[in-house]
């Protein structure tokens, strides 16, 4: 049995011995192998952090147009109520001729009865 242990242990050791060159391959690909992810994953961290920064710039951008928008939206109310103001105004003041021409009609009619003169037109 002692004979057998003693084959077997070197018949394993020659196999190890044949396979170092092999093994040794292996190890260097998966050093590479290795080497090959810590690229990727500085990468994808790189990208990562870029994909951070635009998000971030995105955002200002859209609170900026929000801002915007509001700012529209509050010229745009600042100038309804402008023309409403205007169009209260032009109608005060055509009102306000409209009463004077009376009145001067008026006057004119009590000047005319009064001197005898002529009786102006109707307004």
């Amino acid at each position: 049995m002692a004979d057998d242990r003693i084959i077997t242990t070197k018949l394993l050791l020659e196999h190890i011995q044949a396979n170092a060159g092999t093994i040794e391959r292996l190890s260097h690909k998966v050093d590479r192998l290795s080497e090959s992810i810590n690229s990727v994953t500085h990468t994808v961290d790189g990208l990562s952090y870029t994909m951070t920064s635009l998000s971030q710039t995105v955002d200002g951008l859209s609170e900026r147009v929000n801002s915007i928008d509001h700012k529209l939206n509050r010229l745009e109310y600042v100038v309804k109520e402008g023309f409403e103001d205007a169009r209260e105004d032009r109608q005060g003041l055509h009102d306000d001729l409209d009463a004077t021409i009376r009145m001067q009609a008026d006057y004119q009619t009590n000047l005319a009865v009064l001197t005898g003169g002529p009786m102006p037109e109707e307004y």
